[in-house]
């Protein structure tokens, strides 16, 4: 479990153009390219975080990892 000793974490990733993402339920925009970035703010502990990739079709791909935010 990674550990983090700033309040905000950026969450970066790559994926199809055409997919709608976001991430802890708050969605983030999709460049031309496929390319995302969102900000989070961490709370002492531990924190999870979820971004989910969905396209108009249905498919859904999701990946979840939880950062431990010591102050």
């Amino acid at each position: 479990m990674p550990f983090h000793t700033r309040s905000t974490i950026e969450v970066v990733g790559r994926t199809r153009v055409d997919a709608a993402v976001s991430v802890n339920d708050s969605f983030v925009d999709v460049d031309a390219e496929g390319r995302f970035r969102a900000t989070v703010t961490l709370q002492g502990g531990a924190n999870v975080i979820e971004v989910v990739a969905s396209l108009n079709s249905g498919e859904e791909k999701s990946a979840v990892v939880t950062v431990i935010y010591v102050p």
